[in-house]
């Protein structure tokens, strides 16, 4: 499979540019945002088949992508979006804002949010969710475990199998 991302003036200009070709399926991720302040397009193909994915977003940042096999991750503003060539898009919303992906050795990946954590399996399904209290502010994984800071409380510690918190949670926030 191979991506490409190419940033795009206006939504105008992405909705014009889908309008006039009828050669791919396409797509438009965030079209409830409200005040868009960058927009993008997406390719995501193979031999036979391409699609694009045209991207409205609240915030001046860029979408995150990873590919994990056969499936791309996009995350961005609050939500993650998990593309297939084989698959419709599958989305998953968190009540906070998109920070980053982290691929496992296991090709699980973590997507961090403000204060949620969501794991995805290597095709995307989602394996768990952990709801933080407070704001993260540092995240990484090490020997199988998520080590979370948080803006005003205390580090929490991960498994990045189960999503269970460990009992011994770490220094101060």
């Amino acid at each position: 499979m191979k991506i490409e991302y190419h940033a795009i003036d206006t939504a105008g200009e992405l909705y014009e540019r889908f309008n006039k070709r009828n050669d791919v399926v396409d797509y438009i991720l965030g079209e409830d945002c409200e005040h868009v302040k960058s927009v993008g397009e997406l390719a995501v193909s193979n031999n036979s088949l391409k699609i694009r994915i045209g991207i409205l977003s609240s915030r001046d940042t860029l979408p995150k992508i990873i590919q994990n096999g056969g499936v791309a991750f996009v995350g961005f503003d609050c939500e993650v979006d998990i593309i297939s060539l084989v698959e419709p898009i599958n989305r998953y919303r968190a009540s906070s804002t998109f920070f980053d992906f982290i691929m496992l050795e296991n090709e699980d990946v973590l997507s961090i949010f403000e204060i949620d954590v969501f794991c995805f399996d290597k095709y995307g399904k989602i394996r768990w969710k952990y709801g933080a209290s407070d704001i993260i502010t540092d995240y990484k994984v090490s020997n199988g475990l998520l080590n979370l800071s948080f803006l005003d409380s205390n580090n929490k510690i991960i498994s990045v199998i189960s999503g269970v918190e460990s009992q011994n949670a770490i220094g101060d926030g």
